[in-house]
């Protein structure tokens, strides 16, 4: 470059021409002289003044393009012909069309990455994707309504009651007349609650009573009817009659149906006064048990009160029991109004449907609850003593009144396998136990010379013979029995005590002592 070149006297730069006329580098005029034509000319401050009002307003509007750009934006340096930045928009490749997640069924997709770079690295923007996502329809779910609740209903329980229709209107004798102190009112014989009234009782026609009826109806009107219970016995049953027909109970439906039970002397029914052995005075049905037994006005002989179960038929027992029909048959069947057939009492048991008793309000007080009654509250005319005294006090609600005091006999006894028979000489009488709780009563009927079938026993057990082998057989089903099974000793001799009670007896064998209560239902063996 010359030494003539001019020294820009606003900034100081040489320039490279030596007739320059404005600075290279500012645009200083270096000469006072006129400009070139087409030049404007400007002061020289005026023109600097306006060079910083140029820079001030670009850096302004950067200032509102950043604001308003916000952190999606930035600025991209990029050399424009005149040397100025300009804001570019920056496409955030990490965002698309959204895609609605379908909350039914989770998917293991990974959550998309954050759309912020972070501090260590940098984002390269990528052009956007060319296919655009359609939103999955989220799945409607259907809308259940809860349905009101409904309302709460009475549980209804069927439960057994005892109901005992009253013979008074139809009665035509009294139990006093022939009994020493028979029971009477409301009493419970052989588990069955009865209501024996002042001893009202029917009695139908015999030799000396020709006048007395041959049929009575007694009024039930009972729904649901299970089991009937009849206190039964008859009236100048001699032994020329055992075996014959007396007659029948007639049980009557509303639905016009009948179902008729006979009653056969010796089977069913029996002898009321035991004095001589010209009358029928046992009986082999399971169905019949001595209920009660004493004195009598006429004799010294001992006088019974039997109780018949008769079973409703499952396909009646729906109905309606309208009435129960005592039939005297005796002029059809022996030839004779001898004889007569006595009741004494009736009870049936029902199911009554009925809703439970409600169980007490927090505000009521409890109900008081009764004491039970202590053993002297009980009044007996006759009190065990000894032994026998401590297990009634244990077992009087299943066992009831005694009816005798404690006698000493013997008889014969035999193990099964899974129970025992006892045979009571004094009465000729057998019982059965079984393991199950259980237990029968039947009586003896085993005469001498009765020939023995010769059941083939099992090795190690015994045939059961005699009195036992028929019971055995009759009523156990012998050799197929699944309650008492084979005998697994000979029958033996042995002396025991024993008690009779309204409701069962206590014997006391081989420093064991058996207790048979309730009709059957339960024995214990202490």
């Amino acid at each position: 470059m010359s030494p003539q070149n001019p020294i820009c006297p606003n900034c100081g730069a040489r320039q490279r021409r030596p007739d320059a006329r404005f600075c290279q580098t500012c645009g200083y005029p270096l000469s006072p002289s006129a400009p070139a034509s087409g030049e404007p000319t400007r002061p020289p401050r005026q023109n600097a003044l306006w060079l910083w009002i140029a820079l001030a307003a670009l850096a302004v509007v950067a200032i509102i393009v950043v604001l308003a750009l916000g952190p999606g934006r930035k600025f991209v340096p990029c050399c424009h012909s005149q040397g100025t930045q300009i804001a570019e928009k920056e496409e955030n490749i990490y965002t698309s069309t959204p895609v609605p997640i379908n909350t039914l069924a989770p998917t293991n997709t990974p959550p998309p990455p954050s759309a912020t770079p972070t501090p260590t690295s940098t984002a390269t923007p990528t052009a956007p994707p060319t296919q655009t996502l359609t939103p999955t329809k989220t799945p409607v779910l259907p809308t259940f309504t809860p349905s009101p609740t409904p309302p709460s209903l009475t549980p209804i329980v069927a439960r057994l009651a005892f109901i005992p229709p009253s013979i008074k209107q139809i009665a035509n004798s009294n139990t006093q007349e022939g009994y020493r102190n028979p029971p009477l009112g409301q009493v419970t014989l052989g588990g069955v609650p009865f209501d024996l009234g002042n001893g009202e009782s029917v009695v139908t026609q015999a030799n000396p009573l020709p006048d007395h009826p041959t049929f009575v109806a007694i009024p039930a009107g009972i729904s649901n009817p299970q089991t009937i219970y009849l206190l039964l016995t008859a009236g100048d049953l001699f032994r020329s009659f055992d075996g014959q027909k007396l007659g029948e109970v007639r049980l009557v439906f509303d639905n016009g149906e009948t179902y008729a039970l006979p009653l056969v002397a010796g089977d069913n029914i029996r002898e009321w006064k035991h004095f001589q052995d010209n009358v029928v005075s046992q009986v082999s049905s399971p169905l019949v048990i001595e209920v009660w037994s004493g004195g009598n006005n006429d004799d010294t002989g001992v006088a019974v009160l039997d109780m018949l179960r008769i079973d409703v038929p499952p396909a009646l027992r729906a109905r309606t029991l309208v009435s129960i029909e005592l039939v005297d048959q005796t002029q059809q069947t022996v030839g004779q109004m001898d004889p007569a057939i006595n009741l004494d009492g009736v009870t049936v048991a029902a199911l009554v449907m009925a809703p439970p008793t409600p169980p007490p309000t927090p505000t009521s007080p409890p109900p008081t609850p009764t004491p039970r009654p202590t053993p002297t509250a009980i009044s007996c005319s006759i009190q065990p003593q000894g032994q026998f005294a401590t297990i009634w006090q244990q077992h009087r609600d299943i066992l009831g009144c005694a009816t005798d005091n404690e006698v000493e006999t013997g008889g014969a006894t035999q193990r099964f396998q899974y129970g025992r028979m006892i045979w009571r000489k004094n009465i000729d009488w057998h019982y059965v136990l079984h393991d199950d709780g259980s237990w029968q009563n039947y009586r003896d009927e085993y005469e001498a010379g009765m020939a023995e079938p010769g059941y083939q026993a099992p090795p190690g057990l015994v045939t059961p013979v005699r009195g036992f082998g028929i019971i055995w057989r009759k009523y156990q089903a012998g050799p197929d029995s699944p309650r008492i099974g084979w005998g697994v000793e000979d029958e033996y001799w042995i002396p025991f005590r024993v008690q009779d009670f309204e409701k069962g007896l206590i014997i006391e064998l081989e420093g064991k002592v058996y207790v048979l209560g309730d009709n059957g239902a339960r024995w214990f063996n202490p």
